[in-house]
């Protein structure tokens, strides 16, 4: 796509302000160009991690005409100057002094995107807009956080310094700047589908390449362990104070909707994984109606009930701690209130909320 394209699709960014650690690099053109094939050597372009027993970050690079405005800048932030010996340090350059993958993620010609989607409903069914941020993976992330700010769905300035979150925007911004760096650290760039988010009423998917590690679990994830499928991908980031890899985005993530009693989702396919964050503000619009007032208890069970959007009774008895008896008494409550509706018989009986519902305190 040429650059007045993506001016003409995605507005000038001039005017912009950027948020995040690489706030400074928003400005930065995308000037992928072609690369004639006969200047690529046939030992280069055939090279595979298969076949050489590196790391796909360490192989050879298809492209080796490449440029890096946006990494420059983003190291230039961090008082780093980006040369060709800090560039072979952190695996961009190989022993033959040919472009890596690594290099070509973070070049201004990276061929991997962003996809952005959002829907005015719950479902898919209904697209509003669409969005596909090009270039180096850092300008990527810096303009997807971008986006999100200018469309009102993180700020920083939630949560003060003292820890008191006094929450306005509909996503934490630790889920989302976490979320975000996560996906574009762990996918597998063998593939060449682009990560997608999309945004819907009550949540937020982000979805990339890449399956569960082998020999991990999603527990052994939530407890913290880490299997770093781009090792250097991952130290470019932490270098650049994107991230911190220490297993410990998972946890984050989960730590930033506390205070809410809501918490995120995680999902693995066989080749790709999802992470769901739940809207605040879906959840704080369900408890706006005068004359429904809900528990604390209430809460808890219609928050769980949002994120998983349905459930069996003994889900949420397993979820919230509850007892059978609380828990049916809760329930019958909470459909009392047109909250929640309930759909079945016997054991195949389950629970949601009731779409538009307005339950208030």
């Amino acid at each position: 796509m040429k650059r007045d394209e993506v001016i003409k699709l995605f507005g000038n960014k001039e005017d912009a302000t950027c948020i995040g650690g690489c706030s400074d690099v928003s400005d930065v053109p995308n000037t992928a160009m072609p690369f004639p094939d006969d200047q690529i050597s046939d030992q280069q372009a055939e090279l595979s991690d298969v076949e050489t027993n590196e790391p796909f970050e360490l192989t050879c690079s298809p492209l080796q005409s490449l440029t890096f405005s946006a990494a420059e800048k983003a190291f230039h932030r961090v008082k780093i100057k980006f040369k060709t010996k800090k560039r072979k340090s952190y695996g961009l350059i190989n022993q033959n002094g040919s472009y890596t993958q690594l290099a070509y993620l973070l070049s201004d010609q990276c061929p991997q995107t962003i996809k952005i989607a959002i829907f005015s409903g719950p479902d898919k069914t209904n697209l509003l807009d669409k969005r596909e941020f090009t270039g180096s993976l850092l300008q990527q992330w810096a303009d997807t956080l971008q986006f999100f700010e200018q469309q009102g769905l993180t700020n920083p300035a939630d949560v003060t310094p003292e820890g008191t979150n006094e929450q306005v925007s509909p996503y934490p911004c630790t889920a989302i700047r976490e979320g975000l760096s996560n996906a574009l650290i762990h996918r597998d760039y063998h593939g060449e589908a682009s990560i997608l988010i999309n945004i819907l009423a009550d949540r937020l998917e982000i979805v990339s390449l890449g399956g569960l590690p082998k020999g991990l679990s999603l527990n052994d994830l939530e407890l913290g362990l880490s299997v770093l499928r781009n090792k250097r991908l991952a130290a470019v980031f932490t270098r650049l104070h994107i991230t911190e890899v220490c297993g410990t985005g998972l946890a984050r993530i989960k730590a930033s909707y506390q205070t809410f009693g809501m918490q995120p989702q995680v999902s693995f396919g066989d080749h790709a994984f999802q992470l769901t964050l739940p809207s605040l503000k879906s959840a704080e619009s369900r408890n706006r109606q005068p004359g429904h007032h809900l528990s604390q208890n209430e809460e808890k069970v219609l928050a769980f009930l949002a994120n998983q959007h349905q459930a069996t009774r003994k889900a949420i008895e397993d979820q919230t701690g509850f007892s059978q008896a609380k828990t049916i008494r809760l329930l019958n409550s909470l459909i009392s209130k047109t909250a929640v509706q309930k759909s079945g018989q016997g054991k195949n009986t389950v629970y949601a909320v009731v779409s538009g519902s307005r339950t208030s305190g």
